[in-house]
C-alpha cells in the first residue's frame, strides 16, 4: 500500500463530537433520544405533498403521545436558500425548541442545521452571509462577538436519502447571491458555512426508511457519497484517518453501484449506502472537498442542478484537471479500496479515473439532457464560473492543483460539453 503521501502532514486532528445510531428500524428510537433534552421538538421536513408525509405523520403521532409539543417546519422544497433558514429560525424561536429533528434528504438535514445554529448563537445566517463576504472566509463562526450567545438546543438528524454525508458534518450550504465589481448584476451562489455549532449531536441511520427509495435515487445518492470519497482523499488537508474514511466508502460503493446497476434494492444495500454516505461525510468534514463541489455549487445554484446531478458531470473533469498534482492519492486509494492490484501508480490512478466516468455516466447524461448543458451560452458558462469562484472559497483552497478563474471557466466549457475533453487532458 502507498503510504509516502502522508508523510507531508507534521500534524493533523480528527473529530467527530456526533453519536451515530445505525440499524434496521433505529428510528423507534428518536423519542428516547429526544426525551433526555426536553419536551420542545421543532421538526423540519419537506413540504407536503412528499413520500415521506407517512413517515412524519408517525413521527409527530408518536411524539405527541409521549408528551411532545411539537412545532413542525415542513417547508423543503429543494436545496434550500438562507431566507428559508431564516424563516424557520424565526417560527423556532417562538417556542423555543430544546430539539430540533430534520428528517429528509441532505436539503432537509441542512436546513435543520442553519436553523439550530441560528438559535444556539443568536445570529441570524443573514448577517453571516454578510461577514464571510466582508471576510472572504467560509467560516460561519464569529469568535468573539459581542452579541450575548443564544440558547442551547439537541439536534438530531435523520437521513432519508444515503449519500449526503449531513448528519455528520459540520457544514450546510444555502442558496443566496452575490455581488461583485466584475459583473453587472447579482450572482446566485451556494454559500458554505462551516462551524462546529452545525453540528449534530445524533445522527440515526435506518436502512429500512432508505429501502423506500427508488432505484435512481440511491443511485445519485451514491455518486453524491462517491464524489465525498475522492475530493476529501486529494484534499491538501487529507490525514490518515480522513483518508481511511474514504478509502473505506469507496471499497463500500465499489460493491453495491454494480447491484444499482442492476436494479436491485434490499436492506442490506441501503445499510451499505447509508454507512458509505456516512463514512465520505465524515472524511469530508475532516479534509473538505475540491474543484469539482465548487463547480458543482456553481451549476446548482445558476442552472438549479440538483446537487448529485451537478457532480456527476463535474467530478470526473475535475479528477482529469487534478490528474498530475492527485495521481498519488488517486493510485492509493484505488489500492486500498481494493479497485485494482499490483498495478503502476500511474496505472491504478487511471483505472480509478476510468471507474468514476463510466459509473457517473449514467446521471450525467441524464444532467446533461435535462439542462441542456450543451446549448448553454458563453455568458452563462461565465456566470457559472463565478459563482463556483464566489461559492466555494475552502473547496478552492483545498484542491490539490491551483485554481485560477480562467481554469474555472475552462472547465465550466468542458462539463457543460459532451463530456469527452477536458482541460490538463
Amino acid at each position: 500500500m502507498r503510504t509516502d503521501w502522508w508523510n507531508r502532514a507534521e500534524s493533523w486532528r480528527f473529530w467527530l463530537g456526533t453519536e451515530i445510531r445505525f440499524g434496521p428500524s433505529i428510528r423507534n428510537e428518536i423519542v428516547r433520544l429526544a426525551a433526555s433534552a426536553g419536551k420542545r421538538i421543532f421538526l423540519v421536513g419537506y413540504a407536503s405533498p412528499s413520500p415521506l408525509d407517512p413517515l412524519y405523520e408517525t413521527l409527530v403521532e408518536q411524539l405527541q403521545n409521549e408528551g411532545f409539543d411539537v412545532q413542525v417546519f415542513f417547508k423543503v422544497t429543494g436545496e434550500p436558500a438562507s431566507s428559508l433558514a431564516i424563516e424557520g429560525y424565526e417560527l423556532a424561536s417562538r417556542i423555543a425548541p430544546e430539539v430540533i429533528l430534520g428528517v429528509g434528504g441532505g436539503s432537509v438535514l441542512d436546513t435543520a442545521k442553519a436553523i439550530a445554529y441560528q438559535i444556539r448563537t443568536g445570529i441570524c445566517v443573514d448577517r453571516v452571509l454578510g461577514g464571510m463576504v466582508e471576510r472572504k472566509s467560509p467560516r460561519a463562526d464569529l469568535e468573539g462577538d459581542s452579541d450575548p450567545p443564544g440558547m442551547p438546543v439537541r439536534l438530531i438528524l435523520m437521513p432519508t436519502t444515503p449519500g449526503s454525508g449531513s448528519e455528520v458534518t459540520e457544514v450546510t450550504v444555502l442558496g443566496g447571491e452575490f455581488s461583485s465589481q466584475d459583473c453587472p448584476g447579482p450572482i446566485p451562489v451556494k454559500w458554505v458555512l462551516s462551524s462546529s455549532r452545525l453540528r449534530a449531536d445524533v445522527a440515526i441511520l435506518d436502512p429500512e426508511v432508505m429501502k423506500a427509495c427508488p432505484n435512481d435515487l440511491l443511485y445519485r445518492s451514491a455518486i453524491d457519497a462517491l464524489s465525498h470519497a475522492v475530493e476529501s482523499a486529494y484534499s491538501r488537508a487529507a490525514n490518515p484517518m480522513s483518508f481511511m474514511c474514504a478509502a473505506q466508502a469507496l471499497r463500500i460503493l465499489c460493491h453495491v453501484i454494480p447491484r444499482l446497476e442492476e436494479g436491485t434494492i434490499d436492506l442490506g444495500l441501503c445499510g451499505g449506502l447509508a454507512v458509505a454516505g456516512m463514512l465520505g461525510g465524515m472524511a469530508l468534514n475532516t479534509a473538505g472537498a475540491g474543484v469539482a463541489h465548487a463547480l458543482a455549487h456553481g451549476l446548482g445554484a445558476v442552472l438549479g442542478l440538483p446537487h448529485a446531478e451537478a457532480i456527476a458531470v463535474a467530478l470526473p473533469q475535475a479528477i482529469r484537471f487534478n490528474r498530475a498534482e492527485a495521481q498519488n492519492q488517486l493510485a492509493t486509494l484505488a489500492e486500498v479500496a481494493g479497485i485494482c492490484q499490483s498495478l503502476t501508480e500511474q496505472e491504478a490512478a487511471a483505472k480509478l479515473e476510468e471507474w468514476i466516468w463510466a459509473v457517473t455516466d449514467r446521471v450525467g447524461r441524464l444532467a446533461r439532457n435535462r439542462y441542456h448543458l450543451s446549448s448553454l451560452d458563453e455568458n452563462t458558462r461565465s456566470l457559472i464560473a463565478r459563482s463556483a469562484e464566489a461559492s466555494s472559497i475552502l473547496p478552492l483552497r483545498l484542491n490539490p492543483r491551483r485554481v485560477r478563474f480562467e481554469d474555472l471557466l475552462q472547465l465550466s466549457s468542458a462539463i457543460v460539453s459532451e463530456g469527452e475533453t477536458s482541460p490538463g487532458s
